[in-house]
């Protein structure tokens, strides 16, 4: 976790709109910033799971198929859906621990 960069300041929500015309391009620069700045922060959190980030990468990322994920990282069908549940937990409490999310509250 210690390559996982800081996300106190980023903004996990939308920045609010401004009634003012001449502001909309100007929210939607910082709408866009924050955004891939969140993107980056999910990627180092991925990145940082080592084993476990194949699985994601290939599911949830690159959006394969259970069958194209176990021709790939030659697991079978079990081993692979077992393994995808464990990676989504693990995410998950990674983000709720450096991000203060509460993703596990979500899960199964």
């Amino acid at each position: 976790m210690a390559n996982i960069p800081e996300i106190s300041s980023v903004r996990m929500s939308l920045a609010p709109k401004s009634t003012v015309h001449a502001n909309g391009i100007e929210d939607l620069t910082v709408t866009r910033a924050n955004a891939k700045q969140v993107l980056e922060f999910v990627e180092a959190v991925i990145n940082s799971l080592g084993d476990y980030k194949p699985f994601l990468e290939a599911r949830y990322i690159k959006k394969l198929q259970a069958w194209q994920i176990e021709e790939r990282l030659g697991f079978g069908h079990s081993q692979t859906q077992t393994r995808i549940r464990k990676d989504c937990a693990l995410f998950a409490q990674t983000m709720d621990m450096t991000a203060g999310t509460r993703l596990t509250a979500y899960k199964d």
